[in-house]
Formats: C-alpha cells, sequence, structure tokens
C-alpha cells in the first residue's frame, strides 16, 4: 500500500530589518509559521522592523503554476 505524500504549507515573507552595526536590509524568506520566519532572521542575526506574509504555496511549487482548482 502506498502512502500518500504530505503536503508542507510554505509562506513566503517579506522584511526589513537591522543587521549588525545599525544598517538595513531587506529581502524575502520561506517559512511554515511567521514564528520560523523571525527565528530564521534573529539567527542571521537580525532584528526585523517589517515582516509581511505575502501568501501559502505548497512545498516544492510555485504559487499559481501547475495547479488547477475545480468545483466537482
Amino acid at each position: 500500500m502506498r502512502r500518500r505524500a504530505r503536503r508542507v504549507e510554505v509562506a513566503t515573507f517579506t522584511y526589513e530589518a537591522l543587521v549588525a552595526g545599525g544598517g538595513r536590509t531587506a529581502g524575502k524568506l520561506e517559512a511554515k509559521s511567521r514564528q520560523e520566519a523571525l527565528a530564521q532572521l534573529s539567527k542571521q542575526r537580525m532584528r526585523p522592523l517589517k515582516l509581511h506574509e505575502e501568501g501559502a504555496i505548497a512545498a516544492g511549487g510555485k504559487a499559481g503554476v501547475g495547479m488547477r482548482w475545480s468545483s466537482r
């Protein structure tokens, strides 16, 4: 019997953060939750000023690409 692969939802977050020395940086990262995104920034020694979730995508895929939705 085959097991179904479990889909893990991943969100893209945009951020602005302070870096060591007082500089600022901005970018995007993927994380399962806001808490995980904050942890990733913390590990990189960044202090987030803004963190915004852009939207969820299926892990390993791109949003809106190759996905079809039906109301069957």
